[in-house]
């Protein structure tokens, strides 16, 4: 059985930030795909559609979006305690699945209040936004641990620290802390 990826605090820190923007950036991607794919058809009036819509995801739901975003990455940075690639997909897609159909519900909730605001009749609670959501964080949680990884990769490489975290600083051979397929080899040059 391989260790657990070991983090550096102010990497995992830097590394939950870059992820906290890739899926603000991704998650809204995500959503429109599953719409024109529900729309079943992709002509001028679905991508005007997808469009207003897209821009309106950020104006309207952008800060419980983020919300949703650091919630999800917070419960992502513990893929360190996964062992097995199977393990992180199945964790990424429950996480995706349900900040998903979370941001889906309160969306439904947001439009189906304002809608009765202006007094335009309307169903109580749009189900389909809750399902299309939940469908698209699922998809986009198979993603996750990709983008976990990748975001740490950014902070390494912002922070600076690209080389094994335990390798010696001069001389020695560096040992692999199993979060790398790098074995021993020659002294480390720092």
């Amino acid at each position: 059985m391989r260790s657990p990826i070991l983090i550096e605090p102010h990497i995992r820190w830097l590394a939950c930030v870059v992820n906290a923007a890739f899926l603000y950036i991704l998650a809204p991607v995500a959503f429109w795909a599953a719409f024109c794919i529900s729309a079943g058809r992709l002509d001028v009036g679905v991508v005007l559609a997808v469009l207003a819509g897209f821009a309106g995801t950020y104006f309207i739901f952008g800060v419980s979006l983020l919300l949703t975003c650091l919630g999800a990455t917070a419960a992502v940075s513990t893929f360190g305690t996964f062992s097995r690639g199977w393990q992180r997909s199945l964790f990424g897609i429950i996480v995706g699945a349900v900040a998903g159909a979370l941001m889906g519900g309160y969306m439904a909730f947001k439009l189906a209040r304002e809608a009765a605001a202006i007094s335009e009749p309307t169903k109580p609670f749009d189900s389909e936004l809750v399902f299309m959501s939940l469908g698209a964080g699922a998809a986009l949680g198979v993603a996750l641990p990709t983008l976990w990884h990748l975001s740490i990769s950014a902070a390494r490489r912002v922070w600076g620290t690209d080389a094994e975290p335990a390798a010696p600083p001069n001389g020695g051979p560096a040992e692999s802390l199993g979060n790398s397929e790098a074995g021993g080899g020659p002294p480390s040059v720092a």
